[in-house]
């Protein structure tokens, strides 16, 4: 439909092409292509619109708040926040705090950032947002919802929020925080036993070698057992927490990714075993992603046990594509399954024990956190 671009016109080609190549959806979320591809065609003929405003206009008609286009600025401001681990704002981003919900469309916090206002605040997992300094939210991109939220220091940023069916009105004011993303770990002694214990916020490019040296800390420490915590672990990088599947459960298949035309590829480890030592993983529904596979993979192997909630079920994987004068298309390519074919999209990860804390997680809580509690515990049951 696109096939004949104008001069100018190159970025609306070049989302057609990359969602007809790369998209994972075979129906189009249900949606006809060919008619939307023509309905956009038409409008570029009547109206003299932006080529951005004709993407704006197909993304709306395909009504998949996963498939998104940053602007250069939007971009740079992620891209900055990731280089320098520095952001201006209340604690809720694009992609990894904040997202839109595959099945209702509703503006979702998976878990904000640590030390942040919104952590601060007590904003937890699961708050639906409603509006932003009286703005409603629903229908509106993610990324335009995140620049509600993106003001210079010092602003006052009003929320309203549905937690469990209740409004609640919270209030905080913007300010720079400093994103620590290394992992904590320390040993603790229960009932006579050693448990290493690791909490990982987010999955970045060092997690695995930093993994591989903890692992080998508490080793010369002599722990009977690991605690892995991915609460509040919004995902990150794929390959880490394959890297890590490797370094506990050796080589072997993960998962699986459904692709373009149902296409199936295997999610393999990529690391040789370096620990036999008792394993717990803590979840609850901050967990997403690529945390939710590592988790989903050790529990369907055996080789954990998982304690504490159901995890997000944010089983996408994303290609990020460029686009001309710097435009920026977000495209999930595929969906992710364990290997018994549980999908981790819609359906999550459900724990082998359930706990629900009293009050939200807050890393470092320990003597208060009945999920640790219970890590611990079941640790020196098998030792």
């Amino acid at each position: 439909m696109f096939s004949q671009i104008e001069p100018g016109d190159e970025i609306i080609g070049q989302v057609v092409q990359s969602i007809e190549n790369q998209y994972y959806d075979t129906t189009y979320n249900g949606k006809n292509w060919l008619k939307i591809q023509q309905e956009i065609f038409e409008i570029s003929q009547k109206y003299p619109l932006q080529p951005t405003e004709l993407v704006d206009s197909l993304l709306i008609k395909m009504n998949d708040p996963f498939v998104r286009v940053f602007t250069p600025k939007q971009f740079i401001s992620i891209n900055t926040e990731l280089r320098t681990s520095e952001h201006i704002g209340i604690g809720l981003t694009e992609m990894f705090t904040v997202d839109i919900d595959y099945e209702t469309r509703a503006v979702e916090i998976i878990a904000p950032l640590k030390n942040s206002p919104a952590e601060k605040a007590d904003l937890q997992p699961n708050d639906i947002i409603i509006s932003i300094n009286k703005t409603p939210v629903d229908g509106l991109f993610l990324e335009d919802v995140v620049g509600l939220m993106r003001l210079k220091k010092g602003k006052k940023v009003k929320l309203k929020i549905n937690r469990n069916g209740k409004t609640k009105k919270v209030k905080l004011k913007t300010t720079v925080v400093q994103q620590s993303l290394e992992p904590y770990f320390k040993v603790v002694e229960h009932d006579g036993k050693k448990i290493g214990c690791i909490w990982f916020p987010q999955f970045t490019n060092a997690s695995a070698p930093q993994f591989q040296d903890i692992i080998q800390q508490f080793q010369e420490k002599e722990v009977d057992g690991i605690l892995l915590d991915l609460r509040n672990n919004p995902g990150g990088l794929l390959q880490e927490a394959q890297r890590i599947g490797g370094y506990c459960m050796g080589s072997g298949a993960m998962g699986k990714t459904e692709g373009k035309s149902n296409y199936l590829s295997v999610l393999p480890t990529l690391e040789e075993k370096i620990t036999d030592l008792p394993m717990v993983v803590l979840t609850n529904n901050g967990t997403a992603s690529a945390a939710e596979l590592l988790a989903g993979s050790l529990q369907y192997e055996k080789r954990a046990i998982i304690i504490g909630e159901a995890t997000a079920g944010k089983g996408f994987i994303y290609t990020f594509i460029p686009l001309s004068e710097g435009y920026i298309l977000t495209l999930p390519v595929g969906r992710i399954r364990l290997l018994n074919g549980r999908d981790l999209l819609t359906e999550g990860i459900e724990p082998d024990i359930l706990i629900k804390n009293e009050t939200p997680f807050r890393f470092g809580a320990m003597k208060k956190d009945e999920q640790f509690l219970k890590g611990l515990e079941q640790l020196t049951m098998e030792n």
